[in-house]
C-alpha cells in the first residue's frame, strides 16, 4: 500500500493521506466499527507510513 500511494500521490501528505485511508478500510473489513477506530489510532498508521516511506527510499537509492 505504501509503495503505491507513494507513487500515485502528487506529495508526501497526499501519499500519506491515501495510505491511511487504505489501511482503514482494510482494517474496517476485520473489525467492527468501533474496534476499527480503535485499532486504527493505536496503530499510529501516520507513523507506520513515515517508516515505511523512509524504508523504500533508502532501498531505491541502494538499488540505484
Amino acid at each position: 500500500m505504501a509503495v503505491e500511494a507513494l507513487r500515485n500521490a502528487a506529495s508526501d501528505s497526499a501519499a500519506m493521506d491515501s495510505f491511511m485511508s487504505a489501511t482503514f478500510a482494510e482494517i474496517s473489513q476485520h473489525l467492527p466499527a468501533g474496534e476499527a477506530e480503535h485499532y486504527a489510532f493505536s496503530a499510529g498508521l501516520n507513523l507506520s507510513f513515515l517508516g515505511l516511506a523512509r524504508y523504500l527510499r533508502k532501498r531505491a537509492t541502494a538499488a540505484s
